[in-house]
């Protein structure tokens, strides 16, 4: 994956937002801050690809309602559920759903960082395969039918 790590934060409270987003600016993240789950949703169709740090309890949306929202457009960046006020149940329900994982408030600094890097590695990893798998459809697409019967043989 080439350009940056692209960190949406979507967190109800400023002190929280400024300090997850100074964070990770710090740490060669480029952070944008939301302050509402329907800030976020007002411009999610038109972002690039990034993790999504959410809160859980937010006044206008839950991150719960979020999430549920991004899956029926079909937008499928990677959430990373950050709650001070989480149950087990909760943070399983968000996980089915497709989250990446769920932390607590306050955080601490290497678990986020360790996940956001998995999660950057994840999509680096899944790229390199996808620009793969291009280079052997161009290559299989510049073949002779003759040579694409040979390699159908070789390959029975």
């Amino acid at each position: 994956m080439t350009g940056p790590r692209i960190v949406h934060v979507v967190d109800d409270e400023a002190v929280v937002r400024r300090t997850l987003v100074g964070l990770l600016h710090e740490c060669g993240y480029d952070a944008r801050p939301y302050a509402s789950g329907t800030a976020f949703l007002d411009v999610a169709a038109r972002l690039p690809f990034g993790c999504i740090l959410l809160d859980l309890r937010m006044p206008d949306r839950s991150g719960l309602e979020v999430q549920a929202e991004l899956a029926r457009r079909g937008i499928g960046l990677p959430i990373v559920f950050l709650s001070g006020h989480g149950d087990l149940a909760t943070a399983v329900m968000a996980m089915k759903r497709g989250a990446v994982d769920f932390l607590e408030k306050p955080v601490r600094e290497e678990a986020l960082l360790a996940v956001l890097d998995a999660v950057f590695r994840r999509r680096e990893a899944a790229d390199v395969d996808a620009e793969r798998a291009r280079l052997v459809r161009r290559r299989i697409d510049a073949m002779t039918p003759r040579e694409r019967e040979v390699i159908r043989l070789v390959a029975d």
